[in-house]
């Protein structure tokens, strides 16, 4: 099965990290089982990393992306990679390390890199129903591609 890392990109300040918490909560309460390497943490601004088994394959994310150093973010993507995910979800912004560090990866670990930009509004009431239709249609194409439905027969 190909491998895929999903970037959630976008600009800084855009959400990225409050989006791919909605991914987070999204599968949890599908009930996937998830070990929780850190948090959740409290309060509004909290990051997750975890791996969650779907069909018995292992799906890591992380919300920090952006906003650790760059070191950091590569040593996050290579945590995912010696626990065998075959999906790797993650944010970057559009452009600078952090880019660069996905770019790396993708290329030397023969991951597919999937680039899904998040919708972003300045109104606050808004970008909840953004942030939580991201997470479904993330969620649908994880889910998909696990159970063989982009795969090349």
């Amino acid at each position: 099965m190909q491998k895929l890392i999903i970037t959630c990109n976008n600009n800084a300040q855009t959400g990225k990290t409050t989006a791919l918490r909605g991914v987070y909560e999204l599968l949890k309460e599908k009930g996937y089982e998830c070990h929780n390497i850190k948090g959740p943490g409290m309060g509004p601004n909290y990051d997750v990393k975890a791996i969650f088994t779907i069909n018995g394959m292992h799906v890591g994310i992380e919300t920090m992306g952006d906003n650790t150093s760059s070191d950091v973010h590569q040593e996050s993507l290579e945590d995912f990679l010696h626990s065998d995910c075959v999906i790797i979800i993650t944010a970057s912004r559009l452009r600078g390390e952090t880019r660069a560090n996905v770019r790396e990866f993708y290329q030397m670990n023969g991951y597919l890199p999937i680039w899904m930009k998040h919708d972003f509004t300045l109104d606050e009431h808004l970008q909840p129903v953004l942030n939580r239709r991201y997470a479904e249609r993330v969620v649908r194409f994880v889910e998909e591609w696990l159970c063989g439905a982009y795969q090349p027969c």
